[in-house]
């Protein structure tokens, strides 16, 4: 019960249990009407018919209906059923009692065949091959479906159907009492606040309380996710406080405390972004329970997100706190919790369109520099009040100390107030000391701008710093001695297998039988090498092959039990993916693809072999993708052995009869088959030569001939004290029945009877002088290079195969192509329109900096879309791929690399278009190096696009899940953004954190592509970009600013006012990224 499900891809509980768990989770709501569509799939006949019981139980019990759909149905589950519907493609060819059912068709004219149930009979009418009719009867006539279809509306059984219909209709009328009492009924079942007309039987705050509780116990169940992103977040949090350490309360650190308030906003806004991945993956089990009327699908949306509060205040807190000591953010109580409060609230709202979000902030751009055409997002824009209360919280009411004058240094001492000027932009003469006022407002967006107002003071002047197929099939014998298989579990060690012992023989065909978890999947596991977390014990010998170790797995088929494959491959493409891969060197490509078509033959798949796979309910059906899987396994001419999990389950009894009639074929050709097998009936339990049964525990019940007739194994049981097998009861059946430890009160202990039995003596016998034949037999000295190998490909061939299939899947996968060039048109529009040909001023050029630096943000939103997809292929590779060695590790990775290649390409393209042109970089250049220079840049955008690609998988390669692979990449990311250079200069950060500024890959992207953008362009300061003081009297502004311009930069105006001095000075982003920029004049006029 404290197991986790699992899926295909998440070890869990086995097959046949996870059906009960889908099974008891309908049976529990106790619906008047249920609906079972092969519910008995991956049962064991003994648990099918103990589930048919209860299913009989419960409709008689609570009055419902259950229409139950059924393949291979032994003689007494088609006995539980009241009727019988009969349909053959789509006409209905029978409805009424199921005793009658038989009874109609050999009245028509059909033959039952001996020993053959019900439920095959019927079956068999609808398959042309398999029905057998009697000569000169109606059924002789009887061909295509409609045929049966007419003779099934002039039946007899027909009519009184319909009379039946007409008597009920008429018994119960749709305003009739009954009704009444029905809804009445209805309305007891439901909560006292549900509304009427609702389907739900719970009130909204009752599914709300359910699917919390359902929340939580999953997010105990995986919490990787959350751990890791509140660690790492708390993580970034120091390292961000470490760089803004012990900022001062001067005027120096007005820049380090805007930039640090709004990477607060941009990662708490980021952070809820990263959910999506989470979410999506919960969406199928929510659209289920939605069809069922469990829940609304709103109810758990607000139960996830009231659920989520206490990871989201973790979050809030594990992020802010660290930082906003460290950095000496506002030291005050009430500041302290408001900006918990806004930066809290920044994470609930910037899950939707964080570029925008973000961009219209008023930080990256002022609101006076905003263009009409988006600055109405300013004011639906959450993160920018939030930003802006923030920004109030810290600076509202405060006094800073200017940090540097202008002028200043050792020349010039002891001036008078009027004489040097506070560097801050904006700054006044005034008082000794300075003070922030800061005005705010939504009514009015120039009413939103921060203004500075410094006054001097006589401080002491700061220093300055900067085939054709075989006939024969040739197969190796393999045996197994007491195996044993342990795992650990949150109780102690467990034996899922417990002294195993068999063997498989060149052309025989083995069946491993047992209830649902007792192991078989796991022997098989055990068997093929394909087990890696449990201890294996015991002895496995591989007969004359033994010598080619690492190329057993890819030398035997292993058709799984559950049918994984690329949804989005045709039926043909996987079979030919198999075949080259995984078929030895010395096959031609051309024998390769001609023996996978005639395992399409074989197989009988020529109907859909050009269609593609899909996924379960969209695609193949459920025989066909069982065909697909085997044939997959046959497309590799196994070597030595043919493994097959469950292969009949979910076939009809037809299509289950022609499986194991090809597996028969093949084990007559000289194949070595180890097949599981449930539900099997007499027929096709014969079919086969030897019998593994397993008990419920992991261990041996018996291991030998079937005999004719089955005649060996019943007599075995029935030795042992099982009860008679009947002359028309199904072999199989009677073994799982009476070897079931709850048969019976007095079950004997089968598993101590088989070592104690005559019969486990011979095999011991046997199977030693096997081992002793094995172990004398010496290597073959002429076994080729070739079968030696690990994989059967070269490299170069395993990559080149791998590339096309990755590109075909996503050529055929248009959401997620679609999804990424939106994306990345959508915010390089919106980007580029947002900083639409931004001025050569020094805001101009900050913004064109900024402009660049928001680009690569759309990599937190791309990460998103090429995980999943990423893990969708690892998944495949780890589960069917890998085990099978077809291809390596480094062909997969560097595959799935060069298959994003064209698409990043083309996104690139598009993304340099819709921005570059926008912002206006080109009339940075001269017409001499323009073409150059913009195709620099095109080259910096497309090396972009590459990383965000290539670091995405590398980052989500270890990782289990992609909701985790996001986490992490968004942490590392977020490092790379804060040491790029632009939030923090060079000559501002920590010299303990250079080394991060020179390995973080987007330093050299933002330093080259502003570097070739901006850099030799003019820059135009305007008015409000001046400092503004007097010279003292007769001196000229050239010749008193002449030293300082010499070790501090900048220029100084010539003012119509002789004793007045503007002076401009560069940014510390501009002096780093464009060194090469220089200022000629302002705003008209004329630089010394």
């Amino acid at each position: 019960m404290d197991t986790k499900v699992g899926n295909a891809f998440v070890q869990g509980i086995s097959g046949g249990e996870r059906k009960r768990a889908s099974i008891a989770e309908i049976m529990v709501g106790q619906s008047p009407l249920q609906c079972w569509d092969n519910s008995t799939r991956g049962l064991d006949s003994a648990n099918a018919f103990e589930f048919l019981i209860a299913l009989r139980n419960s409709t008689r019990i609570c009055n419902s209906s259950a229409l139950v759909t059924l393949y291979q149905a032994s003689q007494g589950m088609y006995e539980m059923f009241d009727k019988v519907i009969l349909l053959y493609e789509g006409h209905q060819i029978f409805f009424g009692h199921v005793k009658e059912a038989k009874e109609y068709f050999v009245k028509i004219g059909f033959v039952c065949p001996e020993r053959s149930t019900t439920g095959d009979f019927l079956t068999s009418i609808t398959n042309p091959t398999a029905r057998i009719a009697q000569l000169g009867s109606k059924a002789w006539s009887l061909r295509s479906p409609q045929d049966f279809s007419d003779i099934w509306r002039l039946s007899s059984e027909r009519k009184r159907l319909l009379q039946e219909i007409k008597d009920y209709e008429s018994n119960f009328l749709i305003q009739s009492s009954q009704l009444e009492s029905f809804r009445a009924i209805r309305r007891s079942q439901r909560s006292l606040h549900t509304r009427q007309g609702s389907p739900y039987t719970v009130s909204f705050a009752k599914q709300i309380h359910l699917c919390f509780v359902r929340g939580l116990q999953r997010l105990g169940n995986n919490l990787e996710t959350p751990v890791s992103a509140i660690g790492g977040n708390t993580i970034l949090s120091i390292i961000l406080g470490s760089m803004f350490y012990n900022m001062p309360e001067t005027t120096d650190s007005f820049f380090g405390r805007s930039v640090l308030l709004f990477f607060t906003i941009l990662l708490n806004a980021f952070l809820g972004a990263f959910e999506g991945v989470g979410l999506w993956e919960t969406r199928p089990v929510v659209e289920k329970h939605y069809h069922l009327a469990l829940y609304h699908p709103t109810v758990e949306s607000i139960s996830s997100m009231i659920c989520d509060l206490p990871n989201k205040i973790l979050l809030t807190f594990g992020f802010n706190i660290p930082f906003y000591f460290l950095a000496n953010l506002r030291k005050t109580p009430s500041a302290f919790f408001v900006f918990c409060l806004f930066a809290f609230s920044s994470l609930v709202a910037g899950a939707v369109f964080i570029s925008a979000l973000v961009i219209y902030t008023g930080f990256v751009i002022p609101v006076p520099n905003m263009h009409p055409w988006f600055q109405w997002l300013r004011y639906i824009d959450p993160i920018a009040y939030a930003f802006e209360s923030l920004m109030i919280n810290e600076f509202e009411g405060r006094q800073f100390q200017c940090a540097m004058f202008v002028p200043s240094g050792p020349n010039y001492a002891n001036l008078a107030p009027w004489e040097h000027m506070c560097a801050a932009v904006g700054a006044v003469p005034g008082s000794s000391m300075g003070h922030v006022a800061l005005e705010a407002g939504v009514s009015d967006a120039e009413s939103q701008k921060f203004h500075v107002k410094t006054l001097p003071q006589t401080t002491e002047n700061e220093k300055l710093a900067p085939a054709s197929s075989e006939k024969r099939l040739h197969s190796t014998p393999f045996l197994w001695n007491n195996l044993t298989y342990n795992i650990k579990t949150h109780q102690g060690p467990r034996r899922i297998l417990d002294g195993i012992q068999g063997w498989v023989k060149q052309g025989s065909l083995t069946a491993v039988m047992g209830c649902s978890g007792a192991g078989k999947t796991t022997l098989l596991n055990v068997l093929a090498n394909r087990s890696s977390l449990g201890v294996v014990g015991g002895e496995i010998v591989k007969g004359s092959q033994d010598e080619g170790k690492h190329s057993f797995a890819r030398k035997v088929g292993y058709a799984q039990q559950a049918d994984i494959h690329l949804s989005t491959s045709t039926v043909r493409e996987a079979l030919e993916f198999s075949a080259l891969l995984r078929q030895s060197e010395k096959y031609s490509s051309e024998e390769r693809l001609s023996y996978v078509s005639e395992v399409v033959k074989l197989l009988d798949m020529d109907d859909f072999v050009d269609a593609v796979i899909g996924v379960p309910g969209e695609g193949l059906n459920v025989e066909q993708r069982k065909k697909v899987t085997i044939g997959v396994e046959l497309a590799v001419r196994p070597e030595l052995l043919l493994f097959l999990d469950e292969p009949t389950s979910g076939l009809d009894s037809n299509t289950a009869w022609a499986i194991c009639r090809l597996l028969q074929r093949l084990s007559e050709g000289g194949q070595a088959i180890l097949c599981t097998i449930h539900q099997p009936s007499g027929d096709l339990f014969q079919m086969f030569n030897n019998l593994l049964l397993l008990s419920e525990d992991g261990k041996q019940i018996y291991f030998g001939n079937i005999g004719p007739k089955c005649q060996a194994v019943i007599n075995y049981f029935e030795n042992g004290g099982a009860r008679k097998c009947r002359e028309d009861e199904n072999p199989a059946e009677w073994l799982l029945e009476v070897t079931k430890s709850s048969s019976t009160e007095n079950t004997p202990d089968w598993p101590d009877k088989w070592k104690m039995s005559q019969e486990k003596k011979e095999i011991d016998q046997e199977l030693k002088e096997m081992n002793k034949v094995f172990r004398g037999h010496q290597p073959s000295q002429n076994l080729d290079s070739i079968g030696r190998k690990e994989f059967a490909r070269s490299f170069l061939t395993q990559l080149s195969v791998l590339t096309r299939r990755n590109l075909v899947r996503d050529w055929r996968t248009p959401s997620y192509l679609y999804s990424k060039l939106i994306l990345t048109i959508a915010a390089g529009l919106l980007n580029g329109f947002s900083f639409w040909h931004s001025e050569n001023n020094l805001q101009g050029v900050q913004n064109q900096i900024f402009s660049f630096f928001l680009l690569l943000t759309l990599f937190s939103n791309l990460v998103q879309l090429i995980m999943p997809q990423y893990i969708e292929n690892r998944d495949l590779y780890e589960v069917r791929e890998r085990p099978s060695k077809m291809y390596s590790w480094p062909a997969f990775v560097l595959s799935n690399t060069l298959a994003e290649l064209p698409w990043q390409t083309i996104l690139a393209v598009f993304l340099y278009v819709v921005w570059y042109y926008p912002i206006g970089m080109s009339k940075n250049m001269t017409p001499d190096d323009v073409n150059e220079r913009s195709a620099l840049v095109f080259l910096f955008i497309w090396s972009f696009m590459i990383f965000t690609s290539t670091f995405s998988q590398f980052v989500v390669t270890p990782l289990p899940t992609a909701a985790l692979g996001v986490n992490i990449a968004s942490l590392l990311y977020s490092l790379s953004l804060i040491f790029c250079g632009v939030l923090v200069s060079p000559s501002k950060l920590p010299r303990f954190w250079i080394w991060m500024l020179r390995i973080t890959p987007l330093t050299y992207f933002v330093g080259g592509a502003v570097s070739t953008g901006i850099g030799h362009s003019t820059v135009v300061c305007s008015v409000n970009e001046l400092v503004h003081f007097d010279a003292p009297g007769g001196i000229d502004c050239g010749s008193y600013l002449a030293a300082y311009v010499s070790y501090a930069g900048g220029r100084s105006l010539i003012q119509r006012r002789p004793k007045t001095v503007s002076f401009a000075q560069y940014p510390t982003q501009m002096q780093y990224w464009t060194p090469s920029a220089f200022i000629t004049r302002i705003d008209g006029e004329t630089l010394e």
